[in-house]
């Protein structure tokens, strides 16, 4: 199988945006500690968006979140820019409510994020191979996933995308996420654990949308439902195929400023889903790890 690892700094630009951006629901990537490194690396000023822009997006989400998604269909900031405004599920509120101001502080922001991303990618320069070669043989340990969808894998490393990653659906042919780039080698697990997550929600979210018949969405459960599937189908495919990755991966899953011991009756205790649905999990898993065989 093939794996691209992929670097974007209009799409990085987006995730420095978003770290700035307090957002009410699981998508969050409000990060302080990255607010105050990037203050010291670019000593730019706060970035502000006008608090009723923000109220607006969380109280429009379920429109306005395709901004997380949107920059990987472009290859640079005027592409963006154009289909940001031009995008026709947003609305024309949506656009003069939150668009506008968005676009205008991506526009603003570009030249100084730019320079750091530039700086930070050359300085990179040694490392990205050996995190490159690191990541592709892991994720090459479940290229029976890929193989049994008839899928490759692209991988956008980012420099700015914090707490959790996005998975790309609709670019053909390929399973597509974006990480943290690993900018230290214990941050290498983190990379590859949300990497595999992201892939995974890309065959399990089809099951539960079946079985909800409907969309999955952050206000009636169905998204936490989806969370908690795609937990446990990684956790059974990676206690079959490299079980000593099990214990880092629980550690992954457990917030860094919290003491909790994670084994395994509490990881399935923590991470229910329903009887029927999880036989469904059952299935899914079997099914991979005998075309592995």
């Amino acid at each position: 199988m093939n794996t691209e690892f992929i670097y974007q700094k209009h799409i990085d630009l987006v995730f420095h945006i978003l770290a700035h951006m307090k957002v009410n629901n699981p998508s969050d990537l409000f990060s302080e500690p990255y607010i105050k490194k990037m203050s010291l690396e670019i000593q730019d000023d706060n970035i502000f968006l006008p608090q009723s822009a923000v109220e607006y997006y969380n109280q429009n989400f379920d429109r306005l979140g395709m901004i997380n998604f949107l920059p990987f269909f472009t290859q640079n900031l005027d592409e963006l820019i154009q289909l940001l405004r031009t995008y026709n599920r947003f609305s024309e509120n949506d656009k003069s409510s939150f668009i506008s101001y968005f676009v205008d502080i991506l526009t603003r922001r570009s030249a100084k994020y730019f320079e750091f991303w530039e700086k930070q990618f050359d300085q990179e320069k040694a490392n990205r191979l050996l995190i490159e070669e690191t990541l592709r043989n892991k994720i090459n340990q479940y290229s029976f996933l890929f193989d049994c969808y008839k899928k490759s894998a692209k991988a956008w490393l980012s420099f700015s995308i914090t707490k959790n990653g996005r998975g790309i659906e609709g670019i053909s042919g390929c399973f597509s996420a974006a990480a943290p780039y690993p900018l230290h080698s214990g941050n290498l697990y983190n990379t590859f654990f949300t990497l595999l997550h992201e892939y995974t929600h890309q065959f399990t979210d089809a099951m539960i949308q079946a079985i909800i018949d409907a969309d999955i969405n952050m206000d009636d459960g169905s998204h936490d439902l989806s969370e908690n599937v795609v937990i446990l189908t990684d956790y059974y495919l990676i206690k079959n195929i490299c079980n000593s990755d099990v214990a880092p991966y629980m550690l992954w899953l457990v917030p860094k400023d919290d003491d909790t011991h994670m084994d395994e009756d509490l990881f399935l205790n923590l991470f229910k889903v329903p009887e029927h649905i999880r036989q469904r999990v059952d299935n899914i898993v079997e099914q991979l790890l005998g075309s592995c065989k």
